[in-house]
């Protein structure tokens, strides 16, 4: 058994779960009452927890003690969006999308590293 990095529960993983639990619960309900189409709630689910992943890592980042699953958190995220949006405006013609959020995440993370590595010195 590997021993735990945290002593306590980490608060942010329960917040961010629930609001994983809400966004999946109410696009359930409305395509169940007709506000949304069947056929459509893939788009949306990804767009809506895209955003719930790209939040929780903007709000790790701003915490030093919860400074955890940052990249992880935050290219699930552009993945998610990337998808959602590929399915909004046509998976047949927008799937290059992917490669240039996943390129772009790339330099971003790449330009952040280069940034900590100055102050360090």
């Amino acid at each position: 058994m590997f021993p735990r990095v945290a002593k306590r529960p980490d608060p942010l993983s329960y917040l961010f779960a629930g609001l994983f639990l809400l966004v999946v619960g109410l696009l359930l309900l409305m395509a169940q009452l007709g506000r949304m189409s069947w056929n459509d709630l893939p788009a949306y689910l990804s767009l809506g927890l895209g955003g719930v992943f790209l939040l929780d890592a903007l709000v790790r980042r701003s915490f030093p003690r919860f400074r955890t699953r940052i990249i992880v958190h935050s290219g699930t995220g552009y993945i998610l969006l990337n998808v959602g949006l590929a399915l909004f405006l046509g998976a047949d013609r927008f799937w290059p999308l992917l490669l240039v959020l996943l390129g772009a995440l790339a330099l971003v993370h790449a330009a952040l590293r280069l940034k900590v590595k100055k102050r360090e010195s």
